[in-house]
Order: C-alpha cells, then structure tokens, then sequence
C-alpha cells in the first residue's frame, strides 16, 4: 500500500547463509541499520550497502551508543562525533532518518530532559530527521507522554512507538513504528488479531505520511513479512508449516529446557503462537491446561 513501508530492524540474523542484506531488501521496503548502535562501519561498507539493493529501497539508521547509552544526550565531544558520523552515514544511504533510543530504564528526570532538549535543538541544524524512542516503564504513563510530546514537538522529531499497543505522541511527516510486541523483552510473536490492528492503524497515517513498520522482536522477519502479506494480499500467514500437536512439538523443540515445570514452560513457550486444527492460538492457552508437574 502507497506510503506503508514494511522492514525489521537489522539483517545480521536474516535466515540466510550469503548475501543478507542484498536477500533481505528483495522481501522487504526497509532496513533500520542497527549495527550503527554498536560501532560505525567504514564510509567505504555504508557506500557498499547502498550499491547492492534497489534504488528505491530504504534505509533507516540507528544512532550509536555513545550518543544515547553512554552521554545520555549530553553534548559531550564523543557524542557529537558520533553524530556527526551518523549524519554522513545517512547521506550515502538516503537515510531520512536517525533513532535516538532512550535508555530503557531511564527516568523522564529535570536533568536528562534539560540533555536531551540541548541535543535536539543540535540535532535540528543538520538536513535529517530524527525519531525518539522512549519505551520504557517510566514512560508509558500518561503524565510521562506528555512530556515526551512537548519536549519533542517542540524540535519536530517523531514519536518512536510500537504500534502493537500505543499510538505516538507526536509525528511528523514519519510515523515510525518499532514493533517489539507485549512479551518480555523482544520476546513475543504477532498474532492475527495484531497484525491486522497494527496494519490498521498504518492505513490511517498513510493517509497524509510515511508510515514505516520496522519488526524487532525475536521474530522480528516472521513478523514483517506476515505483515507486509497482510497489506498487499489481506492474507494471514501462518506461523508454522504444521498444525496441532506437530506445531506444538515444533515451537517447544525450537528451544528446548528440560527438565522444566508448567511454570517454567509457560515463560519459555507461551510467547508463541501455533495453528490448531480449526484456530490460531498462543501457546499459553494450551500449556496452561496441562497438568502442574515437572515434565
């Protein structure tokens, strides 16, 4: 669909042996560059990157460390280097965008906020724009959104949100989409019911913006691609190539901890969902009936 942009955030565990980036970009619209979290590559690779796909793939970077983990978005001589950088990087890919993840368990304090205003207000004199993703616990109450929401509008950067539970505070002409699902830590996998909510609340903002959807759960492919299908076919792919016990069987194989008590089953496998012989279901519906035991 025009304006809808479906992607996962990163190639590096794309299911291939070679040549992952080129294969991913053959499936999907987008690419969050990730790896710019950890160290930047080389101009060299970055021009490498932007020869292999189609032209009208799209890149999107993330921004390092130094910058959000380290500095906490104080605008300090490293940070600003690496920013910098990022911004050289986005030139070559046609990246029109850069993330600034919040620390998770950041609070929204006086003092971080008064940093992250100075690094924005930097931020905003060079030609990219810039999305903030603030997911942790101490912001997702209402009092902390709008927070985010003033602070942000203020220099026109885009709410960074995961379209599986939240609408974002504040967007520009991008409406970017990190989906982690609502499992513990990237744990978890979309299930019909959301990814039909999720492509839903794309089509409004397509409306009158770019809407990108970036998977970056555990299945964060699976999750792209069931939802790009979903867009262009109205079409719900199914999890595993088998139903019943046998998709049961397969999911608890993909990781398998025993021995292990109903308890312990339940965080390892009830994230999931698998294909009954007349529904999809998660698998905490089915392994909460089994019997409390070890197995």
């Amino acid at each position: 669909m025009k304006n809808i942009y479906v992607g996962a955030c990163g190639w590096e565990y794309f299911p291939v042996k070679y040549h992952k980036l080129r294969e991913y970009s053959k499936l999907f619209d987008v690419v969050e560059v990730n790896s710019t979290f950890y160290r930047l590559p080389s101009l060299r690779i970055v021009e490498n990157w932007r020869k292999i796909v189609k032209k009208d793939f799209i890149f999107t970077v993330k921004a390092h460390k130094d910058i959000s983990h380290i500095h906490k978005f104080k605008l300090k001589r490293e940070a600003v280097e690496k920013f910098e950088k990022l911004v050289d990087i986005c030139k070559i890919l046609k990246a029109e965008i850069i993330v600034l993840q919040v620390p998770y368990r950041q609070r929204p304090s006086s003092r971080f906020l008064k940093n992250l205003v100075k690094f924005l207000d930097y931020a905003q004199s060079y030609e990219v724009n810039i999305g903030v993703e603030a997911r942790g616990p101490d912001w997702r109450n209402r009092r902390s959104r709008l927070i985010l929401k003033n602070v942000i509008s203020k220099f026109n950067a885009t709410h960074v949100f995961d379209a599986s539970y939240e609408e974002p505070v504040f967007h520009t002409n991008i409406v970017y989409s990190r989906i982690y699902g609502k499992g513990y830590h990237t744990l978890w996998v979309l299930d019909d019911e959301e990814v039909k909510q999720i492509v839903d609340l794309a089509k409004r903002y397509a409306e009158e913006n770019k809407v990108y959807l970036m998977g970056h759960g555990c299945r964060m492919y699976d999750d792209a691609i069931r939802i790009k299908t979903y867009i262009e076919d109205n079409y719900f792919l199914p999890i595993y190539p088998v139903k019943g016990l046998a998709a049961v069987r397969m999911a608890i194989l993909e990781n398998p901890k025993f021995p292990a008590s109903k308890k312990e089953l339940i965080k390892l496998h009830g994230w999931k969902v698998v294909d009954t012989e007349n529904k999809r279901i998660r698998m905490s519906k089915i392994l909460e009936k089994i019997d409390d035991r070890v197995y």
